[in-house]
């Protein structure tokens, strides 16, 4: 089986990530083509033990740094600092 799309942007993972950096690209104007192994629904977001946390903006207090801060207290010293950044 074979097939072709045209895109500016192919996306591997259908995933947080990658349907967040799809919406993204739509967003701007992009043509985009989003690829997974399997289903849609079957990205690895699901095994994610603590879930997904991310700055929404309309929380008082809610912050990259405040999100950055609580990143690392929660890797108890696990956590690389400067990835975590």
């Amino acid at each position: 089986m074979s097939w072709s799309a045209d895109a500016d942007l192919v996306v591997v993972g259908s995933g947080v990530a990658g349907l967040t950096a799809a919406l993204d690209a739509t967003e701007l104007g992009l043509r985009v083509v989003v690829v997974t192994k399997d289903a849609v629904d079957s990205g690895a977001t699901r095994w994610a033990q603590g879930g997904v946390a991310v700055v929404v903006g309309d929380v008082r207090g809610d912050s990259v740094r405040a999100h950055v801060a609580d990143t690392l207290a929660a890797g108890a010293g696990l956590c690389d600092a400067a990835a975590v950044a």
